[in-house]
């Protein structure tokens, strides 16, 4: 299903910002983590992300064009996406599927098919807002606590945005959201966190590491727990942070990746490169 690509609210003092620079062209397949382009506002230069294994199905801007915040930047979606925006009797790409705001669609149920973070609204009525999965309402919470945090702390500090972000990824993930009891769980988890991590400037690495209390043998508690133990370890030596995102990132993992460095009893961050050298060549098809 084809998604929009819009500009960020970034929490500046203005919400118009400059495309400064495009990096991909209709067709031009992506990674996740590519920067598909990169718009500067007032005060700082905001990369644009790939989150996920796609195609750039449409453009809606040049360089140096004024853009607000929420304005469509670009469409991104799958192959055959890509072969209905591009066919000859099709000059702009499709809609965007409207879906029951409870149905968890299975295209955007995994973190490498995507996420719209920011609610998207009709392009015929411009005031109803199109349908967003569970998933993606535990992701725009987590968006919103955050920025609300940064009021307080004064700074947006983006480095920490991004850990936060990969750490509610993790979470929601792996935390059976399939109905709304389990999306509301997540969503007070989430909450929890956001309300601890303002007294340590927004780092939500030294708000795991100084998380405390017994952890459930559900699959939210469990996931919880690793984050806590990979943030301890990146604490202690940062070099640790690239490869631990390499392995979450890594095809089915889907941010679990304990196996790595726990036998049964206990914690063994040594057998961590030799397991994971392991998986690579056992599943040898990473998340990009």
């Amino acid at each position: 299903m084809i998604r929009k690509v819009v500009m960020p609210a970034a929490g500046q003092t203005t919400d118009v910002a400059t495309v400064t620079k495009i990096n991909v062209s209709v067709g031009d397949s992506v990674k996740k983590g590519d920067i598909l382009l990169e718009v500067e506002t007032d005060k700082a230069v905001l990369p644009i992300e790939s989150f996920a294994k796609v195609f750039v199905t449409e453009l809606y801007v040049n360089e140096f064009d004024k853009v607000d915040a929420g304005s469509p930047l670009l469409s991104i979606g799958d192959k055959d996406d890509l072969n209905k925006a591009t066919a000859p009797d099709k000059m702009t790409a499709s809609a965007p599927e409207v879906k029951d705001a409870d149905e968890e669609d299975e295209e955007t149920s995994g973190v490498a098919n995507g996420y719209t973070f920011i609610p998207q609204y009709g392009l015929e009525k411009e005031h109803v807002l199109l349908s967003t999965s569970q998933k993606e309402r535990v992701y725009f919470l987590a968006i919103c606590h955050f920025i609300l945090n940064c009021r307080i702390v004064n700074v947006f500090d983006e480095t920490k945005f991004f850990r936060w972000m990969r750490v509610v990824r993790n979470l929601t993930e792996n935390a059976a959201i399939d109905n709304i009891p389990a999306m509301i769980t997540c969503m007070r988890l989430i909450k929890k966190l956001s309300d601890k991590m303002v007294g340590f400037d927004n780092d939500i690495y030294e708000c795991l590491r100084d998380y405390t209390g017994s952890f459930s043998n559900s699959q939210l508690e469990r996931q919880l727990k690793e984050e806590k133990e990979k943030a301890e370890k990146i604490l202690t030596d940062i070099v640790w942070e690239n490869k631990i995102k390499e392995a979450e990132d890594f095809e089915f993992f889907n941010g679990t990746i304990r196996f790595l460095y726990k036998n049964v009893t206990n914690i063994e961050w040594d057998d961590f490169d030799k397991k994971f050298e392991t998986a690579k060549k056992l599943f040898d098809n990473p998340v990009p």
